[in-house]
């Protein structure tokens, strides 16, 4: 994996994880080991949406007829219906907003 030093190459890095990728990555190797941190969100709830090649964070709403294709979608991020989304990185929400 290259080495992401800034938020562009870090979205870079995020979706060469998808696709063809010319490296090999296991998230199961003891020599390299990933951390993360439990937020004990919900699950995200994609309501008839059409999702490739993307990532969704946890405690996502994304709404009926939403399109998402090689994007980085943040947590608790709210997406709306008829949404396009391509080739984007949205960061996401501290918390929900009523």
């Amino acid at each position: 994996m290259k080495h992401a030093c800034n938020i562009i190459a870090l979205h870079g890095e995020k979706l060469d994880l998808y696709g063809n990728c010319p490296f090999y990555c296991s998230f199961y190797d003891r020599e390299a080991p990933i951390y993360t941190m439990s937020r004990f969100l919900p699950p995200s709830k994609v309501l008839e949406a059409d999702v490739t090649n993307s990532i969704i964070g946890d405690g996502c709403v994304v709404r009926a007829n939403a399109t998402i294709s090689h994007s980085v979608v943040g947590l608790r991020s709210l997406i709306a219906e008829n949404a396009v989304i391509e080739d984007a990185l949205i960061m996401g929400a501290d918390y929900y907003e009523t």
